[in-house]
């Protein structure tokens, strides 16, 4: 059975009417990624859409098997920059593995 999730778009625009400024960013966010009544979770983050834009990436875990099921795997930064998460039979987060 294949799962339908939905996904929100958001857009935040803040304005600076001293320096004419305008920032924005838009954020990419999954509904029932995984059932029915898990929350929702972030997967894109983008700093000024368009030309310049900058994109996070956030990934999950999808395997009903792994202890870190449905929480944060890794996190892409548009530096390069980038965060992998590791979890214990419990759940909870056992190693955060980070370029040096």
């Amino acid at each position: 059975m294949k799962r339908r999730c939905q996904i929100k778009t958001e857009t935040l625009e803040v304005r600076d009417p001293a320096t004419k400024r305008v920032d924005c960013w838009q954020r990419r966010i999954f509904k029932r990624a995984f059932g029915l009544n898990d929350p929702p979770v972030l997967s894109r983050e983008i700093a000024n859409p368009g030309k310049q834009q900058a994109v996070t990436e956030y990934k999950y875990y999808t395997n009903p098997k792994s202890p870190g099921y449905r929480r944060l795997r890794q996190v892409l930064r548009p530096s390069g920059d980038w965060r992998l998460h590791e979890y214990g039979d419990q759940g909870y987060r056992a190693v955060e593995y980070a370029p040096l």
